[in-house]
């Protein structure tokens, strides 16, 4: 029984095997016994790890932990439910649980009697001051401040406390090279972002895009903050940067990429370079078109032969063919427009 035990434990003494022969049922039958020096009566503790810390912000609340860590901002709201333990093998007596928040104010909460390895939690809220300066601020909370159980085996785990980072949000900044044709790449840079507190940041992008159906959105992460896009159609498409620090603080910041229209092309051919007077001779402006262009296929382009008498329409002819008869001799000049979705002509 004294000598130690080298099996993994964080507070027995001694596991000990035991045997025991019943030689009436001729049964052998074995169990393990351990001794626990850490037994006691009565053992009030405060339990900072299992403290429940609720943050308010605006609207929005989120239960932080040790994987999140314990921060705020100026304005915001924590709300802490404070956990005491009685580690004891007997029920403890009621007393209270004094806890002294960030600003030193002082509060009070009774505990009642807590049956063996059962807890009880005395909740405060604390507000953080707009002029809260940067860097951690400590809770601290005592159980039985008053020494009035005098049953407690155990009085050095009666106080604990938690720290809290209080930071700045992080500060958003873009610029965007823009004012470029469709299809050429729009450098946008948030590489001037930064978190006040001194962390650092990362960046999402949301850019909006045209689709036949509309406008999509592209997300994009980029850690470094710097990326870039092309547009396949003009216009001011929406960019919208989301900045977040270490403590998962975030701000976005919007600002719109100037994109400018591609004109269409076209390619004018004709059946014959010389005709005689009387004769009969058509041009063909199907190769055009719009590079940028998200209508429907077939209504990428409008092709008009303005003041032409094609086919014996005039003024204006529609289509991608002009058939027309010179009547007298000399040189003419034939004209098509092709128009596109934004109302571009070459």
């Amino acid at each position: 029984g004294f000598q130690e035990d080298d099996s993994p434990s964080s507070d027995d003494w001694t596991s000990n095997g035991v045997v025991i022969w019943d030689p009436v049922n001729k049964i052998v039958g074995a169990g393990t016994i351990v001794m626990d020096l850490s037994v006691v009566g009565v053992d009030l503790v405060a339990k900072p790890d299992s403290m429940i810390v609720t943050r308010h912000r605006g609207n929005d609340s989120i239960i932080l932990s040790q994987a999140s860590g314990y921060n705020a901002l100026p304005g915001d709201t924590l709300h802490f439910s404070v956990p005491a333990q009685n580690r004891g093998v007997l029920t403890s007596p009621a007393t209270e649980m004094e806890i002294t928040t960030p600003d030193g104010t002082t509060v009070r909460g009774d505990l009642p009697a807590l049956s063996p390895y059962s807890e009880a939690r005395v909740d405060v809220n604390w507000t953080v001051s707009g002029e809260a300066p940067i860097g951690d601020q400590t809770l601290s909370f005592m159980v039985d401040p008053d020494n009035l159980v005098t049953q407690d085996a155990n009085r050095s785990n009666n106080a604990a406390s938690l720290e809290i980072f209080i930071g700045r949000m992080p500060v958003a900044s873009m610029t965007l090279a823009d004012g470029v044709l469709t299809r050429e790449n729009v450098i946008i840079d948030a590489t001037a972002s930064f978190d006040q507190d001194g962390g650092n940041v990362i960046c999402y992008f949301e850019i909006k895009e045209p689709t036949a159906d509309g406008v999509r959105t592209e997300f994009k992460d980029d850690g470094n903050c710097l990326t870039n896009y092309s547009w396949t159609d003009d216009g001011m498409w929406e960019i919208k940067v989301i900045v977040i620090d270490d403590e998962l603080d975030e701000v976005e910041l919007i600002m719109y990429a100037e994109i400018l229209n591609r004109n269409p092309w076209v390619n004018l051919t004709a059946s014959s370079t010389a005709i005689s007077a009387g004769g009969e001779i058509t041009f063909d402006a199907s190769d055009s078109g719009d590079s940028d262009t998200i209508s429907p296929e077939g209504q990428h382009v409008t092709i008009t032969w303005p003041g032409n008498s094609c086919g014996g329409q005039n003024p204006i002819h529609y289509g991608p063919y002009c058939t027309i008869v010179a009547e007298e001799e000399g040189e003419h000049t034939i004209t098509a427009v092709v128009t596109d979705d934004d109302n571009a002509t070459a």
